[in-house]
């Protein structure tokens, strides 16, 4: 996914805040419209993509997700990140969870679709696309990034939350060093200097 169509574009932009009543409600169902698009099978499938490749998209998939997120809390959410630290830490986790198993369906989806019309592929192809735990990790680590680099003081609850899980995540990973270097590299490609927060 090319991310450089939003340079010099602010964050809110073809942001709808729901201001109605209750509009923390409406946070977790806005952040799956954030990632939802984002979660195409193509950018995901083995049979085309490289492994690097596949973590990288997932990766600016949510830190996507998490620009948008810090917008809307930002200007939909009354009592910001203070007020609400625990509820958006479960949204995270929503989001992310969504996330893996909607691309994790479509790959199977995918596969059965195949296997129907006798395609010759490799009959495990659709789940050795991402690993549970390193996708939590890594969308860990975005939401992190994202947080982290606008500075918001509001936001240092919800960080500290993440980077506990990362540490912990990081006994289950079997390469943890490969991955933080993968990270470190999308998190430089997505280039968080190109969006603007109001």
């Amino acid at each position: 996914v090319d991310y450089s169509r939003f340079i010099g574009t602010i964050a809110s932009d073809s942001l709808t805040i729901d201001r109605i009543q209750h509009e923390g409600l409406h946070l977790e169902k806005k952040m799956i419209t954030f990632v939802k698009p984002r979660c195409q099978p193509i950018f995901f499938d083995p049979l085309i993509n490289s492994t690097q490749d596949i973590q990288s998209n997932f990766y600016h998939a949510i830190a996507f997700c998490a620009v948008k997120t810090m917008s809307y809390v930002t200007q939909g959410m009354r009592g910001g990140v203070c007020q609400n630290e625990r509820f958006i830490v479960k949204c995270i986790d929503s989001v992310i969870m969504f996330a893996y198993t909607s691309i994790d369906r479509s790959l199977r989806d995918a596969k059965a679709k195949e296997a129907i019309l006798d395609y010759k592929v490799n009959s495990t192809y659709a789940f050795l696309w991402l690993r549970k735990y390193d996708a939590i990790w890594l969308a860990s680590h975005a939401f992190k990034s994202v947080f982290c680099f606008h500075s918001n003081i509001e936001y240092s609850s919800v960080i500290k939350d993440l980077e506990r899980r990362m540490v912990e995540g990081s006994m289950k990973l079997k390469r943890y060093d490969d991955l933080g270097k993968l990270a470190s590299k999308a998190l430089a490609q997505f280039d968080l200097d190109r969006f603007k927060m109001i």
